[in-house]
């Protein structure tokens, strides 16, 4: 697993459960919070969350598009919510090794493509 990348991928599912229950992937407690997650108390720690989800968002379809096993982890792992290992890999019908196998492959597919991302916006300037 990579740790950078899991963190992108936990802010990235809470960012899209948001916007899928009809939100604009703003928290719904906070309408004026454009820029940044509200944790409990309503104090704002990640700045920019919105850009770097949107990205992540684009990267996880295109996933979808090309590895649909792997699409598959990502919805059981981050956007279900609360399952364990052993649960997701019965859910997929393998074993639990296959699911960390998967799922650090999900975390390089993400960084590559960040990784080409901000490659394209340095040749582009």
């Amino acid at each position: 697993m990579i740790q950078y990348i899991d963190k992108l991928m936990q802010d990235w599912a809470r960012w899209s459960k948001v916007r899928r229950d009809g939100g604009l992937g703003y928290p719904s407690t906070a309408s004026g919070c454009r820029l940044m997650v509200c944790h409990g108390g309503g104090h704002g720690d990640i700045v920019g969350i919105d850009e770097q989800s949107m990205e992540i968002e684009q990267i996880v379809v295109r996933l979808r598009q090309d590895k649909a096993d792997m699409y598959r982890v990502v919805e059981w792992f981050y956007l279900a919510g609360n399952m364990t290992i052993d649960r997701i890999a019965r859910e997929l019908g393998c074993h639990r090794d296959t699911v960390y196998v998967r799922l650090h492959s999900v975390h390089q597919y993400v960084m590559d493509a960040m990784h080409d991302n901000d490659l394209a916006k340095t040749t582009s300037v």
